[in-house]
């Protein structure tokens, strides 16, 4: 069982490392540094547009890098107590792994939004059309699924105009 344990923290650490480059951890570590020294100058705060700029994209690079050495370090813990366990912690051992694999799996998701205009905003819009009672009860069982779809994975959600019936 213990094997089997590893096997999936291996599969895990080669995932991250997939991810790590997908993401440029190393080229946005760097980005940091560079933002944070742009920001700790005295005339920063003069402009305030393009201040709130470059906090917005400090933030946003900062949590690419944050998650993934989260994510890096658990990794490392579990194989750390692979390698010193026995099998009376294998039942706490496979829990933790697949705490992992669930947080591995929303940051790929996360990853997939990593593009040029995915930080951009998008509209939607759903039309009943002239099909009756029918339709009118599709389009709103299909808003409130992309609703709850939105509220799940933390997108900002705001309604600009409901016309129902």
């Amino acid at each position: 069982m213990i094997e089997e344990i590893s096997r999936r923290i291996n599969i895990l650490e080669r995932t991250l490392i997939e991810l790590k480059a997908l993401l440029n951890i190393e080229v946005k570590s760097g980005e940091i540094e560079k933002l944070q020294s742009k920001m700790s100058q005295s005339s920063f705060w003069n402009n305030s547009k393009e201040a709130n700029k470059v906090v917005e994209s400090l933030k946003s690079i900062k949590d690419d890098v944050d998650a993934f050495r989260n994510l890096a370090g658990k990794t490392n813990d579990l194989k750390d107590l692979v390698r010193i366990s026995d099998d009376s912690y294998v039942q706490e051992l496979n829990k933790e792994v697949e705490d992992l694999e669930g947080m591995v799996e929303k940051y790929r998701f996360r990853v997939f939004f990593s593009g040029r205009f995915d930080k951009s905003s998008a509209y939607v819009e759903i039309n009943s059309g002239a099909g009756g009672t029918e339709a009118c009860d599709w389009a709103q069982m299909l808003y409130r699924m992309y609703f709850r779809w939105g509220e799940n994975k933390k997108f900002k959600i705001k309604v600009i105009n409901e016309l129902k019936g």
